[in-house]
């Protein structure tokens, strides 16, 4: 343990730590009791509930779960519950917090809390802010608060926020995952205050584990209170580190003079009285609709959420029923009843018009579009997201106009549309550049590009591409920049040029395995095989051919088995290797065969003819054709029965068998007869004169 805190104070010293910290360093409360309390007061006013509530508490209803439906479904409101997590003054946790902050030893700062705790321990401690862009990476010092985790955001901005009001249910672990995976200032990060059942416990822990298995270069430090199995588990990946809290500790890494150990408790009071006071409250029907919804029963949230619908009435309250039309569009369509989805939907958006909420009627149009969707009506999800389009433009909402934008092109992407889907997406692409979302621009490109290739437009997209490489390179977006280099590598395929194909792939196959993507590393690793082998370089070709046999072999996917096999078979046909490509070619049969796999079977059963023709062994050969002109026939694929008896013909004429040899190629040149193809019977005729005079 000495040497893990050794290790921690040196990257503190060195600005190379990332904390991330929870509500409390101190074990809380699981606030079983604000549940209760909460579901106490619904059943007192509603029997419906009366018969559920107990199955609510028997399923241990974890607070994350609570809070992810409390902040989701409130977030766009003023909610009086909401007051209950607001502080007016620091405990003594946070203003620890405030003081590693204050010592200038941080990279970066995040929190998983849901309160307003360190913005006030934050504002006591400073005069002067820290934070300030860093020269060399050229990413700024990020301060995580409450959800707000935009590169462009400050400390000062941060603080400068008085409500400190939740935008999402949950922090944006996303962002904050890439700032530590591609910066390299970023070494090692530290987790404090963060126990199983708190508010997000479930995301960061899978934060954590994905970070520690694509990053195992980027030590993670977790001091905890209580040891579990979680934590057990992420210590065995290696790279994580269990330390035990301590004042001292935590002194002796930051250098500071003193820490306090008590934390305050979460008051929970106004909430309390605000349940008693408004337990008939409109509101609470329409929260409690998507409380039984998330954790019970859809039917009996349907139930509750029409009480709701009563007292909006009666209030005259255009607003509370279209959210409680909108929800009911969303159950109603988890139940497969797509016509009452789209009812409510559209029940919703003539509320909406009639309140003149603009942007609330282009977000509902975008529900009711992405229901059409799902639903395959694609001419109408258009015109509902064309609807959407309409107000966000006029609003000037440029997320708005980016995400909607973003899926007109696909929609038009798959009817083939290729010239809408591209002007959508570069609509898209303009809006990203306003927003300065480099990641989602990356993307965009990357889309655009794969709409441009199917066009064939094979230089604009190699242009797009390459701006995609120079936006990811330069702020840091590597998230997408694999597909990049694959969709490159496709491009310099079709053109022929595969050595700079074998490069992006190469490179592409690089970034799958340190991220220790599997199923995508075996997909490029098959595309390596086959540019090796156009490029005749048949001893890399079976390295990277076998390297794809032994992940699919791992996960017992038999079909591309088969068919890396038979890869394998022709790369040692090309080797002259007869007795190896026989040997691939068989096991490629003997799979095809129990996959009853017919077309992939006739396929191989060709190559494996050829091998043996190659080695002298005719009736062999013979009996593979013959085997395919059997299936060939039930299957009624003349074409391919035509060749078939060619080949065969040719096979025979070999081991001096003349007289069935211009059989099988008379039956060929009847069929190509019958099926009126002129040049292939001339060929056949050739063959036929070809052979008579030998």
């Amino acid at each position: 343990m000495a040497r893990h805190i050794k290790q921690l104070k040196e990257f503190s010293q060195n600005k190379e730590l990332v904390l991330l910290v929870g509500s409390s360093i101190k074990q809380p409360s699981s606030h079983t009791n604000f549940i209760q309390k909460f579901l106490s007061t619904l059943q007192n006013s509603w029997d419906i509930l009366e018969l559920y509530l107990s199955e609510v508490k028997d399923r241990n209803l974890t607070t994350e779960a609570f809070y992810r439906v409390f902040y989701e479904y409130f977030t766009d409101d003023v909610f009086l519950p909401l007051q209950s997590f607001k502080y007016t003054e620091a405990d003594p946790f946070y203003e620890t917090i405030a003081q590693i902050v204050a010592s200038k030893k941080l990279l970066a700062l995040g929190t998983i809390d849901i309160d307003n705790r360190l913005s006030l321990a934050l504002k006591e401690e400073y005069t002067d802010i820290p934070f300030e862009q860093h020269a060399d990476t050229n990413i700024p010092y990020i301060s995580y608060l409450n959800g707000c985790i935009d590169n462009e955001d400050s400390l000062r901005q941060t603080l400068d926020n008085e409500s400190h009001r939740l935008i999402g249910a949950s922090p944006n672990l996303e962002k904050f995952y890439h700032f530590i995976t591609k910066n390299d200032k970023a070494k090692a990060v530290l987790l404090m205050g963060l126990h199983p059942n708190d508010f997000c416990w479930k995301k960061t822990y899978g934060f954590a584990v994905q970070l520690a298995k694509k990053y195992p270069e980027k030590p993670i430090f977790w001091m905890y209170t209580e040891k579990n199995i979680a934590l057990d588990h992420l210590e065995k990946l290696g790279n994580v580190h269990l330390i035990p809290y301590s004042p001292d500790i935590l002194a002796e890494v930051f250098d500071l003079q003193h820490v306090n150990e008590a934390v305050a408790d979460l008051d929970l009071s106004p909430l309390n009285k605000w349940l008693e006071a408004k337990n008939t409250d409109a509101d609470l029907l329409e929260f409690s609709g998507a409380l039984l919804n998330q954790v019970i029963s859809r039917s009996h949230s349907l139930q509750t959420l029409d009480y709701a619908m009563s007292s909006y009435q009666s209030e005259m309250n255009s607003g509370g029923l279209a959210r409680v039309h909108r929800l009911k569009g969303a159950i109603y369509f988890e139940q497969g009843h797509l016509e009452k989805s789209i009812h409510n939907h559209n029940e919703a958006i003539s509320l909406w018009s009639r309140s003149n909420n603009e942007q609330q009627l282009a977000r509902e149009n975008v529900l009711l579009a992405d229901t059409y969707w799902n639903a395959g009506a694609t001419d109408r999800a258009v015109q509902h997201y064309g609807e959407a389009l309409s107000i966000y433009n006029m609003l000037e909402n440029i997320s708005g106009i980016s995400s909607v934008t973003d899926k007109l092109a696909r929609i038009c992407d798959i009817d083939e549309d290729y010239e809408l889907a591209q002007r959508y997406y570069n609509e898209s692409l303009e809006a990203k550049k306003i927003k300065n979302q480099y990641s989602e621009m990356v993307q965009t490109l990357l889309n655009l590009s794969a709409s441009l290739i199917k066009n064939q437009d094979w230089e604009q997209a190699t242009k797009n591409l390459q701006e995609a490489l120079r936006i990811g390179n330069e702020y840091y977006c590597h998230s997408s920049l694999e597909e990049v280099h694959q969709h490159l590598g496709l491009i310099s395929m079709s053109a022929l040029d595969y050595e700079r194909a074998y490069e992006h792939y190469k490179t592409s196959h690089g970034i799958y395995q340190i991220q220790k993507d599997v199923l995508s590393s075996v997909f490029v690793n098959c595309n390596l095989g086959h540019i090796c082998a156009k490029l005749e370089n048949y001893d890399n070709s079976v390295k990277y051919y076998e390297g794809a046999l032994e992940s699919y072999e791992k996960m017992g996917d038999w079909q591309h088995l088969a068919a890396i096999y038979n890869n394998l078979g022709y790369i040692n046909t090309c080797r002259k290797e007869c007795g190896l490509a026989e040997e691939y070619f068989s096991r490629s049969v003997e799979i095809f065969v129990a996959l009853g796999d017919v077309m992939n079977l006739i396929r191989t059963h060709g190559n494996l003819a050829r091998v043996y023709t190659m080695q002298g062994e005719f009736e062999n050969a013979i009996e593979c054709y013959l085997a395919n002109v059997e299936m060939l026939t039930q299957l009624d694929e003349k074409v391919e029965l035509a060749s078939t008896l060619i080949a065969i013909s040719i096979v025979q004429a070999q081991s001096d068998q003349k007289e069935a040899s211009e059989k099988s190629i008379n039956e060929a040149i009847q069929i190509y007869q019958n099926l009126g193809m002129e040049k292939e019977l001339q060929e056949a005729e050739e063959i036929l004169q070809n052979l008579s005079s030998s």
